[in-house]
């Protein structure tokens, strides 16, 4: 995710499968064959960080992790 601000990764012992963040920013998420969310690389199509940050904000779990590419500050989940 070049373009983005942000790197993004997710931990996979806490996603539940719920898919919020793929129904949000699909082109950046997708479920791998084991119902655990995915950051794809490259993601298909430009997202907005707005839209990434929401996506992340929406899973139940807190399992998407947003940090600031500069500055590597975790911005979600807040810590």
């Amino acid at each position: 995710m070049s373009d983005s601000q942000y790197t993004l990764s997710i931990i996979r012992k806490k996603c539940v499968g719920d898919g919020a963040c793929c129904d949000i920013a699909p082109y950046v998420f997708d479920m791998d064959d084991e119902a655990c969310a995915i950051v794809l690389d490259p993601p298909l199509k430009h997202t907005s960080d707005e839209k990434i940050l929401e996506a992340a904000r929406a899973c139940p779990v807190d399992a998407v992790v947003v940090h600031d590419r500069t500055s590597s500050k975790q911005l979600w989940p807040e810590e």
